[in-house]
């Protein structure tokens, strides 16, 4: 996989999902494994493992239950003011919630609308690929209540993750928000570019 280009200060959606992509293969075996075994076991995995290999990749460090948010991603610490051994960041790259109940995703949808971040992802599983559309249209409308400087799809941009379990595998479909809606990121595996595609 060739090196994703990021910038010193923003990761965009499509970088964040073609990583997210090639850290969840690399990884595959342990995620479905886990997957089998609980929810308990299968937070560790993506928290430990994926989501520390996706940051990694992204020349970021993580924090996991930063606050009361599930994982943040940074590239630096405050050590102008604050010692080493804290964990206070100078700013958040990307802020991710991981919910393993899909009903209560819109919980964490909302949550994430409290921050001031460049990049918002939220990874849950909905049961059946119909409800997608639907939990989709639930997250848009609480960001777009939550968007009154009208930046968030400019700015503080938003990405979901959806897992589904395919055989002994998952399968993942990302989507960004984009003017009020959320579209399907496509990954084309030759060359690796992301491209949108309205969500179906």
């Amino acid at each position: 996989m060739a090196e994703v280009e990021v910038t010193p200060q923003t990761i965009s959606p499509e970088a964040f999902y073609e990583v997210f992509l090639a850290a969840a293969a690399a990884h595959g075996a342990q995620i479905y494994d886990a997957s089998i075994e609980g929810n308990s076991t299968f937070t560790d995995v993506m928290f430990c493992i994926l989501f520390e290999d996706v940051a990694k990749r992204l020349h970021c460090h993580s924090f996991r239950e930063y606050y009361k948010f599930d994982c943040f991603f940074y590239r630096d610490k405050n050590l102008k003011h604050f010692p080493e051994s804290s964990t206070y960041v100078k700013s958040i790259a990307v802020a991710l919630e991981h919910e393993n109940v899909p009903e209560k995703s819109v919980e964490e949808i909302h949550k994430l609308q409290l921050l001031n971040a460049p990049l918002k992802v939220l990874v849950t599983y909905p049961r059946e690929p119909e409800k997608v559309k639907a939990l989709l249209n639930d997250y848009a409308e609480i960001i777009g209540e939550a968007d009154i400087f009208g930046d968030i799809s400019t700015l503080k941009r938003q990405l979901v993750i959806f897992g589904f379990v395919a055989g002994a595998a998952f399968t993942w479909r990302g989507f960004v928000y984009r003017n009020g809606a959320f579209v399907e990121i496509g990954i084309q595996n030759a060359g690796h570019s992301a491209s949108a595609a309205a969500v179906k």
